[in-house]
C-alpha cells in the first residue's frame, strides 16, 4: 500500500469514529433522561472502501439503546391521576406540547378553559364575541360553541372551531345534515395564549369541528361537516386561502 493510500484510510476510519463516538454520546444522552429503562449493548460492523481504491477499514462500534422496562403498551392499563372539575362540559381536550391545554366547553357552558402544565385552572374564556370588531359585518352580540381544537407549534395560540353561532342570523347546527339544509357558516376563534383573549375570527364552513394547523404555523384547516369541505385558512390576517369540496 502506498503512503497516498495509508493516508486515505487512515482519514476515513477517523471520520468513522467520530460519527460513531457523536452517535453513542446522542444515546447515552438521551438514555439519561429515560426512567425505568434497561440498557441494551449492541455490536455493529462498517466496511468503508476509499474513493479510487479497493481497500477497505473493518470498524467495529458499540451502542447502548435504551428500552423501558416492563409489558409492551397493549398490556398496559390507564389509571386516574386526577379529576378536573369545575363549570365545565368538554368536548374536547387539546395540550399544546408547550405547557398549556384547553377544554373546549361546547354550548352547555359556552367557554373555552385553560390550563397550565400541572393542570390548574388559567384562564375561563367566554364565546361571546362582537363580530363587527373583527371586521365581520354583523352588528351587537354573538355566541359560539367551542367544539375542536389546535395549537400553533409555539404555543402561542390556540384555533377553536365553533359548532354553532348563536345571535341573529345564525341557527344551530346538527350532526345530520347536508349543504342542501342551509345550515349558516361558523367561525374559528384563535386565542392568543399569553392573555387568554380572542384575538381573531375566521370565517369558515357550516358547522365546523376539526382543526389542524400546518407544519410551517402558516395556514389553518377545518372540516366542516354540514358544508362537506374544507376551509385553508391564513394564519396571519385569518382570510380564507381555499375551500375544498370534500363529499359526503
Amino acid at each position: 500500500m502506498t503512503s497516498e493510500r495509508r493516508a486515505q484510510v487512515v482519514t476515513v476510519d477517523a471520520a468513522s469514529i467520530a460519527v460513531m463516538a457523536l452517535a453513542a454520546v446522542m444515546v447515552l444522552d438521551l438514555g439519561e433522561g429515560s426512567r425505568k429503562t434497561n440498557d441494551v449493548e449492541s455490536t455493529e460492523s462498517v466496511r468503508l472502501t476509499t474513493p479510487d481504491s479497493e481497500s477497505a477499514v473493518d470498524t467495529t462500534s458499540t451502542s447502548t439503546t435504551t428500552v423501558p422496562i416492563g409489558p409492551p403498551a397493549a398490556e398496559r392499563r390507564l389509571s386516574k391521576l386526577r379529576t378536573i372539575a369545575g363549570d365545565i362540559s368538554p368536548k374536547s381536550i387539546v395540550t399544546s406540547g408547550t405547557g398549556h391545554a384547553t377544554a373546549q366547553n361546547m354550548m352547555y357552558t359556552h367557554t373555552v378553559t385553560a390550563y397550565d402544565a400541572d393542570v390548574n385552572l388559567g384562564a375561563t374564556i367566554p364565546d361571546r364575541v362582537r363580530l363587527s370588531d373583527f371586521g365581520i359585518p354583523k352588528e351587537g352580540e354573538y355566541q359560539g360553541a367551542p367544539v375542536e381544537a389546535a395549537f400553533l407549534h409555539d404555543g402561542s395560540a390556540v384555533y377553536v372551531s365553533n359548532y354553532s353561532m348563536y345571535g341573529p342570523g345564525f341557527r344551530e347546527g346538527d350532526d345530520e345534515c347536508s349543504p342542501s339544509d342551509g345550515v349558516p357558516p361558523s367561525y374559528l376563534y384563535r386565542i392568543g395564549t399569553d392573555d387568554w383573549k380572542i384575538d381573531q375570527v375566521v370565517p369558515v364552513g357550516a358547522v365546523p369541528r376539526y382543526v389542524a394547523v400546518t407544519p410551517d404555523d402558516g395556514r389553518v384547516l377545518t372540516t366542516n361537516r354540514c358544508s362537506w369541505d374544507l376551509t385553508v385558512s391564513s394564519t396571519s390576517d385569518g382570510r380564507e386561502l381555499a375551500s375544498i369540496d370534500l363529499g359526503r
